[in-house]
């Protein structure tokens, strides 16, 4: 299953809203190792998120050619 698919039948069991702010292109990276980051990430502020809250994701390239990786939620 798609993390994305995944983590958004997660939130719309709460109900909570997920936003997605992502501007990665041409990362160099270990794709399983990425996404386990991103599930924990983000299931745990849904988890933590009370029903009606906002999660909200965010993956850009960082100076260097790194990658930043963030989760702000309202829980």
């Amino acid at each position: 299953m798609d993390v994305v698919a995944q983590l958004e039948k997660l939130a719309a069991a709460n109900p909570q809203k997920l936003n997605w702010k992502v501007s990665i292109v041409d990362l160099l990276a270990d794709n399983r190792a990425c996404r386990q980051i991103l599930i924990n990430l983000i299931s745990n502020a849904v988890k933590f998120t009370p029903a009606g809250g906002t999660v909200t994701t965010f993956a850009r390239r960082a100076a260097g050619g790194g990658m930043d990786v963030g989760v702000v939620d309202t829980g």
